[in-house]
Parts: structure tokens; C-alpha cells; sequence
């Protein structure tokens, strides 16, 4: 099951997700740590419509879709060099 999440990515590697409909009501759910993420990938490579991507971490995959190629783009530039 899908759940909505803000995420943001801070300098020590680790990207926090957060839930909330405003910002009166948001608060941090948890966080993955980039510095032990093993891969970093799309789910389904060539799919032109579905850029929901999976970042590894020992013990879990975290399945994300940021919604767009250029989202996804977006995060990978930011998140692949991060990776551990």
C-alpha cells in the first residue's frame, strides 16, 4: 500500500520522510540512511509512465514514486551519489 510522504534530504546522508496534510499538522514518520543504502534503481526501467524507484537498505527496500520522469531524475541526481 501506497502512503503519501514528504521527504527531505539533508548533508549527512540521511532523508527524512514525513506525513501530514498541512504544514500544522505534519510530523517526522522516520528516516532512511543513504550512507547504507546499497542500490538505488527504478522498479521498471523501461516503463515511460510508472518511475517508481527502490532504494535498498539492509533489512528493507523503500519503494517510492516521485510522479514524474523529471522528479525521478531529480532524485536520482540528488540521492544516487549519497549511496553508501
Amino acid at each position: 500500500k501506497m502512503q503519501k510522504r514528504y521527504f527531505v534530504l539533508y548533508d549527512n546522508r540521511e532523508l527524512h520522510y514525513f506525513e501530514g496534510s498541512s504544514m500544522d499538522n505534519i510530523s517526522r514518520k522516520g528516516r532512511i540512511r543513504m550512507a547504507t543504502a546499497t542500490e538505488l534503481a527504478r522498479t521498471k526501467p523501461m516503463d515511460k509512465k510508472d518511475f517508481t524507484l527502490v532504494i535498498k537498505v539492509p533489512g528493507r527496500d523503500w519503494i517510492l514514486d516521485p510522479g514524474s520522469e523529471a522528479a525521478f531524475e531529480e532524485w536520482e541526481s540528488k540521492l544516487r551519489p549519497m549511496l553508501g
